[in-house]
């Protein structure tokens, strides 16, 4: 499920019935370093050659600035604006809301595997289609080694960069097909003729028409539970 779209609106607190507070757009990203502070491992999702998907993890230490409240959310989860000091660059951290410690892991690592398996697939197809390109961002899974207190919420996540832009739904993993969603469609297609019907990346959605993120993916091989419960 996408994040709702961000409102261009003045701030706005609404109270939820977690005790989270949704702080809407705009976020005062000058005002960073008075964030809270937390010492995180951020995992990346690394693929090996010829599309056949095996993996490994490489993690890094980082310290990044979250705010308390989230931006934004859907059905199943909270987005954060964060700050890496070291690198200057604004994220995004994503949490899921309902779930219990193990399976909001897993659905975790659900998330950044399949945001992984897309990018592989639009890296091959934008160097076959250069004057339509189509981009997902890297996402990577986060664990909070501060005793978060209260906080608990953030002891898992993942972490992607800010974008600021028209946050669009071209289609999802069902049967909707927004107007205008030709190249998201085309890629879909592309990613199921490329990997011999094997795997199809759906859900496409993001900014700007082509920098995309939250797919998912329907594999076809039996018993392939990498990409959650959304892989039917």
């Amino acid at each position: 499920t996408s994040l709702s779209r961000l409102s261009q609106g003045s701030p706005m607190v609404v109270t939820r019935e977690t005790d989270l507070e949704l702080q809407v757009m705009p976020v005062e990203w000058d005002a960073t370093e008075f964030w809270p502070k937390y010492h995180v491992e951020l995992k990346s999702y690394k693929l090996n050659n010829n599309f056949d998907f095996e993996y490994r993890w490489n993690a890094t230490s980082h310290v990044l600035h979250i705010r308390s409240e989230p931006f934004s959310e859907g059905a199943m989860r909270y987005a954060f604006p964060a700050f890496d000091p070291d690198r200057q660059i604004r994220l995004v951290v994503k949490v899921y809301k309902h779930q219990g410690a193990q399976r909001r892991y897993i659905s975790l690592e659900e998330d950044a595997v399949s945001q992984a398996v897309a990018r592989r697939f639009a890296t091959k197809f934008s160097s076959i289609f250069p004057e339509q390109p189509i981009s997902f961002l890297r996402v990577q899974l986060m664990t909070v080694k501060d005793d978060l207190g209260a906080f608990r919420y953030l002891e898992h996540g993942t972490v992607e960069q800010y974008m600021s832009g028209d946050y669009q739904k071209h289609t999802n993993n069902d049967m909707f097909l927004a107007a205008g969603s030709d190249l998201a469609q085309a890629f879909s297609h592309f990613s199921w003729h490329t990997s011999g019907g094997q795997y199809m990346v759906t859900d496409i959605q993001g900014v700007n028409g082509s920098v995309m993120t939250d797919p998912q993916i329907h594999s076809s091989i039996p018993g392939d539970d990498r990409f959650g419960l959304g892989n039917r």
